[in-house]
């Protein structure tokens, strides 16, 4: 009997947890070089998001999965100066498929300010929060997206004075309503496999 309870609780476990969680299609920052940059301002540039290699203190407490990422390996730009004078402006972009769309938390840090993400075309603002600033801890910013099943494209919208500018982005799963009902649906069938144990 309680063999088959067990196995019974890890099968609904497992189950609902896979119900729970969209296929997560999108990379975290630093993660197989996903992400692209563009920016304009001090020369104005484009290409492949790299790691950066040298980091300010400050930026060594995020997520253990993503990486800052940048125009090139120092977050520096020719002429930037850390001031917190907003003189380049930069495009943060990953596209991916999803399987099945679905919620997923977003959380992301940046050097220095952070003004809106793009997903699949809508723009979302974002209210401003204490500069941040170069060489000081930088404020994490978490929200949802509505991702749909097929081609997504995400991008996020952030202003630097070209010394340190980065972005560093995480994603996790977000429980559906309908996963949570179905997890609690399991655990109200559980209760007479426990009556039936507590009689024999």
């Amino acid at each position: 009997m309680r063999s088959s309870f067990l196995k019974y609780t890890t099968s609904l476990a497992l189950a609902c947890a896979a119900a729970a969680t969209p296929l997560m299609a999108q990379s975290n920052t630093g993660t197989g070089n996903s992400w692209t940059v563009a920016w304009t301002g001090l020369g104005g540039g484009s290409g492949t998001a790299v790691n950066v290699t040298t980091l300010p203190g400050a930026w060594a407490n995020t997520s253990p999965l993503s990486y800052w990422i940048s125009t090139n390996n120092t977050a520096s730009l020719p002429g930037g100066s850390g001031d917190n004078v907003e003189r380049v402006d930069y495009t943060w972009t990953q596209s991916f498929v999803s399987a099945s769309g679905g919620p997923v938390q977003v959380t992301v840090w940046t050097d220095n300010f952070f003004h809106s993400f793009t997903l699949n075309t809508v723009t979302t603002n974002l209210s401003p929060v204490t500069p941040p600033g170069d060489f000081s801890q930088p404020v994490p910013r978490t929200f949802i997206i509505n991702t749909v099943a097929g081609n997504n494209t995400l991008a996020f919208s952030t202003t630097g004075d070209g010394q340190t500018d980065a972005i560093n982005a995480s994603f996790s799963s977000v429980p559906e309503p309908s996963s949570m009902a179905l997890l609690g649906t399991g655990l109200i069938g559980l209760v007479p496999m426990i009556r039936r144990k507590r009689k024999v």
